[in-house]
């Protein structure tokens, strides 16, 4: 396609459950679109809430595609992707829990302008209440994951809301990443971070920009992933493939987070969460540490219904959250015994 007939941007939204988030979105998205050449496009999963109606009642300036089944996070977002390929020169991820600052999309668009080789260019993502929602340092990193593991899957209340705690702050006053050698300090901060943005090692899959360019190069996000990792294992990616990763700390967009996903069974997420978590380190965290990290797991998962099935011998079993508890762990088990699918 000609240079002159491309699109700037395109932007995908998916629904799943989320109808009234995607009514307070959609505006901020589109009052953001002035001066641009831009296309919204919402996925609507094939969940209870459909958007699909909405949308074209309220929006009629936004295109719609209705699945016939439920998909996960990069299977929805690639079919917005794979149209925007020869169309446009970047695509925008958003969640539909989330509302833009004015001017967002055209400062984005011009940090990638600016910078050829960022593949990926992730924003400042602050919770409701002001809080930056913080990015792991590291993604991989066992002794971490291991005790966040035990303390996770043991359900350990106090333990939890202790060590949540305890990494929120690690995040909040960690760097991202150290300047690579060759880019000096000062580039990194003032102007030239609001022009270019700041290398990064992951974004926030809440909103995120892609150069179709670099797409073509790395890959679709990978659909392996139901939900969770997309967006980290799309960053180690592309930075193998040597392209930029970066973020721009001057864009700050507001995410209530969780909307979709609240309502339902926390077994059934977390045991999303921990298959994804799995596939990422089988990816790339290496054999020896994806294999201490499934193993672990089951470990967790049977010593924990052991110790569920002696207090229920002792009578000590409380109800229904064990014994949700418990099917729970047996899925676990399950997942352990059959392995991740062989990662790509």
């Amino acid at each position: 396609m000609n240079s002159d007939s491309q699109l700037d941007l395109i932007v995908s939204i998916v629904n799943h459950d989320s109808v009234e988030a995607l009514r307070e979105c959609l505006p901020t998205v589109l009052a953001n679109l002035d001066g641009l050449r831009a296309e919204v496009w919402v996925v609507d999963n094939a969940c209870a809430e459909r958007a699909g109606p909405m949308v074209r009642a309220e929006f009629p300036q936004v295109r719609v595609l209705e699945n016939d089944a439920v998909l996960g996070f990069g299977a929805n977002h690639n079919q917005v992707i794979r149209r925007a390929l020869d169309r446009s020169r970047y695509v925008f991820s958003l969640n539909p829990d989330t509302r833009l600052p004015p001017d967002a999309l055209r400062r984005m668009v011009a940090a990638l302008d600016a910078n050829p080789r960022t593949g990926m260019l992730g924003v400042s993502v602050a919770y409701e209440d002001g809080r930056v929602q913080p990015l792991p340092r590291e993604v991989i990193h066992l002794p971490r994951d291991l005790l966040m593991l035990t303390v996770y899957i043991s359900h350990w209340p106090r333990l939890l809301r202790w060590l949540e705690r305890a990494n929120q702050r690690r995040k909040e006053h960690a760097v991202v990443e150290t300047p690579a050698a060759h880019e000096p300090a000062s580039a990194l901060t003032g102007p030239a971070a609001e022009a270019e943005g700041t290398p990064s090692r992951v974004v926030s899959g809440a909103a995120m920009m892609l150069r179709s360019a670099a797409v073509r190069d790395v890959g679709l996000f990978d659909e392996a992933f139901f939900l969770y990792f997309e967006e980290y294992d799309w960053c180690y990616r592309a930075r193998q493939a040597g392209w930029e990763v970066r973020s721009l700390p001057g864009v700050e967009i507001v995410h209530a987070g969780g909307r979709s996903t609240s309502r339902h069974d926390y077994y059934y997420y977390f045991m999303i969460r921990l298959e994804s978590w799995v596939r990422f380190y089988q990816k790339h965290g290496g054999h020896l540490r994806w294999r201490v990290l499934a193993g672990w797991m089951r470990a967790l998962a049977g010593l924990n219904l052991a110790r569920l099935a002696a207090a229920r011998a002792l009578g000590r079993e409380r109800g229904e959250p064990q014994r949700t508890q418990r099917e729970f762990l047996r899925r676990l088990l399950r997942f352990g015994a059959r392995g991740a699918r062989p990662a790509t």
